[in-house]
């Protein structure tokens, strides 16, 4: 079920014309539900596309992410490629999407998996579309991090810092990891460059994986891709 519904979150554009734009109408946070979860759609200005979606009987519990692209917009319809990255239920499953939206102020997209499914979902503008600070960044962070290999999720404990220019510095389960954060300009969005060393613990050693970074009041998430499209979630609270 979060599958689908995370696939229906996964954006489609529309507008009025006939030329190829950039997705820049469509840029910013969006806040819906689909089968009864929660979940918000962020697009940058870059074509990126990210989904954080909630589970169905546990609605304060992150299930999964979808990342994927928004090609250039021929201002009719718009027809776009994402991974679903299920934490919950361990999958990873491709899909594709189209849609119409009003530009920051709603969506509604409709999603086809790979598996057959297809789900619809509406989602409205979120108004926390804000300026990025490092200064909000610094300081301690501890929670959990979610490494997805195929039908496998591993959970690990793990601690970090954030220092006055971006720079990470953490640990998990015997598992050291570097990386850093830099404030995208207006949205509350930084990008995320993580860089994993050769320990046993590290699901993914001497590996770099890039994404984003959000903030939600004291939590701190961030979503990072190795090269190979294998996926990192951490999800932690500012201490």
């Amino acid at each position: 079920m979060a599958r689908a519904v995370v696939g229906a979150l996964s954006v489609a554009v529309a507008a009025c014309g006939g030329n190829q734009v950039s997705p820049t109408g469509i840029v910013g946070l969006y806040s819906g539900t689909g089968n009864g979860q929660s979940a918000r759609i962020l697009v940058l200005d870059d074509g990126r596309f990210y989904v954080r979606y909630m589970k169905a009987d546990i609605p304060s519990a992150l299930a999964g992410v979808v990342a994927g692209t928004i090609p250039p917009i021929d201002e009719k319809v718009a027809q776009g490629s994402g991974i679903d990255y299920n934490y919950g239920e361990p999958a990873v499953t491709a899909l594709t999407w189209s849609g119409m939206y009003a530009a920051r102020q709603a969506i509604t997209a409709k999603a086809s998996y790979a598996v057959g499914r297809t789900v619809q979902l509406d989602a409205r503008y979120d108004p926390r579309w804000a300026q990025a600070t490092l200064v909000t960044m610094i300081g301690s962070f501890c929670g959990v991090g979610m490494t997805h290999r195929g039908t496998q999720a591993d959970f690990d404990a793990l601690h970090f810092t954030v220092d006055a220019r971006g720079g990470v510095a953490g640990l998990a389960q015997q598992c050291r990891f570097s990386g850093t954060l830099a404030p995208r300009a207006s949205s509350n969005v930084y990008d995320a460059t993580l860089n994993f060393d050769g320990g046993a613990g590290c699901a993914y050693p001497n590996t770099p994986a890039s994404g984003i970074a959000m903030m939600y009041d004291t939590q701190l998430e961030i979503f990072v891709q190795t090269p190979d499209k294998s996926s990192i979630l951490l999800v932690v609270e500012k201490q």
